[in-house]
Parts: C-alpha cells; structure tokens; sequence
C-alpha cells in the first residue's frame, strides 16, 4: 500500500507541476530548523528548485531556516526532523538513481514521505479507492523508486506456501 499511494501521490504532483497548479501549503506557524552551515548552503543553492515545487522559506545568518509552505501532500507527515530530513535528501550530492531530473526525484522523495507506511490499516472502501486511483496512473505497477505495487501468485505458487501441493 505504502508503494501504491507513492506511486499515486508522485503523478499527482508531477501533474500539478505541469499544469501550474498549486502545490504548495502555507503553514500557519513557520517550521523552524536549525541547520549547519553545508546543510544551509545546499538548501539556499536549490531554493528556487524548492520553491518550484511547493517549499517556501527564508534562510538567516545564524544557520536557522524558516519554513513557511511546504507541498501539499506533506501537511499531515511533517514535523521539524522528518522536514529536515527530507530536505537533506533533496539536497544532497546524490546522484540522481532511476530519475531523469533533479525535480523527479525531489517529488519522488517527498512522495515516499508523504505516502502511507506499514501497520496503517486501510478500510475496504479505502483500499477500492487506491486502487481505482493506482489504475488511473501511467506506471500502476511500481512506485518511484522501481518496488512493486502488486505481485501476482498464481495457484501452483499459493498451494506451495501453504503446503497443500
């Protein structure tokens, strides 16, 4: 389910971002972080990438950081480490793995956080609707870092597990 809904969120934002659309929240009360100075500098030379795709904040000289926006589909997840986090991920030297661009896979990373995790237990309802939305997304069968969303077991392979062949 965590793949599914990674997978869902990612197009939405990808979507958005081709479209103009907002994805950005502003937050009521500013995010503050307290960065070192690498970490400020790496965020302040992707700002206008981050602030592309939903992030808004003022950097200051004594290393603190001002969150005030953020994409839409973290509002729920964040707090100050797991924004701090993420935004080290973006930033950082990596290279950029299965993605095209450096935006794919920021939006890719702030999907995987913003995306349900284990031991969340969806409703029947809930899980219909994931599922009609995985259907409506161009690449149903993978999540942006290339895990499966469904696996397919066929009799033979269910007989096998549960020792009835």
């Amino acid at each position: 389910q965590h793949a599914a809904h990674e997978r869902i969120l990612l197009e939405r934002m990808v979507a958005s971002l081709k479209a103009r659309a907002p994805i950005s929240q502003l937050l009521l009360t500013p995010i503050k972080l307290e960065l070192a100075p690498r970490e400020l500098e790496a965020i302040e030379e992707y700002q206008p990438q981050l602030e592309h795709i939903g992030f808004a904040f003022d950097p200051s000289d004594d290393g603190m950081l001002a969150i005030r926006a953020i994409p839409g589909v973290l509002v729920k997840q964040m707090n100050s480490r797991s924004l701090h986090e993420l935004l080290l991920d973006i930033t950082s030297a990596e290279s950029l793995g299965d993605t095209e661009t450096w935006e794919e896979r920021a939006l890719a990373n702030v999907a995987c956080k913003a995306a349900i995790k284990a031991n969340y237990f969806l409703t029947v309802s809930e899980m219909r609707e994931m599922l009609e939305q995985l259907e409506q997304t161009q690449a149903p069968y993978s999540c942006c870092h290339g895990r499966p969303t469904m696996v397919h077991f066929g009799l033979t392979a269910l007989a096998s597990a549960f020792e009835r062949r």
